[in-house]
């Protein structure tokens, strides 16, 4: 017999939640983020949780080639392995900061809910000398 208590209607996220991170430049080459440098990208709401789109990953300037990996946590302490999950990575390359041409930016298509409380956090592989300016574009339930 069906479960007809499921919810069959499709909700929507009440509010845009757009949260970023101003200049990513550290390394963490752990793969559970239970150590190192970890940058908060994005928290659901703790009563009705959230959702998001994608993650945009803006080079500030000169930075060589280097990884950035995506978690999702629990909302517990990063420091337990279990609370955390690497969801997805993509690869940054090498770019020049130039007068004349504009530097790239890279998107991580996401597309999923996040439970009350639960948070994004981004590592990258390697140091970065300007950095990456990290948006997320989301919504709140």
């Amino acid at each position: 017999m069906a479960n007809t208590s499921l919810n069959t209607q499709p909700i929507y996220t009440s509010s845009a939640d757009t949260q970023w991170i101003g200049g990513a430049t550290a390394a963490n080459t752990t793969k559970d983020l239970t150590s190192g440098t970890a940058y908060l990208a994005f928290t659901a709401s703790s009563t009705g949780g959230g959702y998001v789109q994608r993650m945009r990953f803006r080079a500030l300037g000169t930075n060589v080639a280097t990884v950035a990996r995506v978690f999702i946590n629990n909302g517990g302490v990063t420091g337990t392995t279990a609370n955390n999950i690497l969801w997805d990575e993509i690869s940054l390359p090498a770019v020049t900061l130039s007068e004349v041409s504009a530097l790239p930016t890279y998107e991580l298509p996401l597309n999923f809910a996040l439970p009350p409380g639960y948070r994004l956090f981004v590592t990258i592989a390697t140091v970065v000398a300007a950095g990456y300016a990290i948006t997320t574009i989301g919504g709140k339930y």
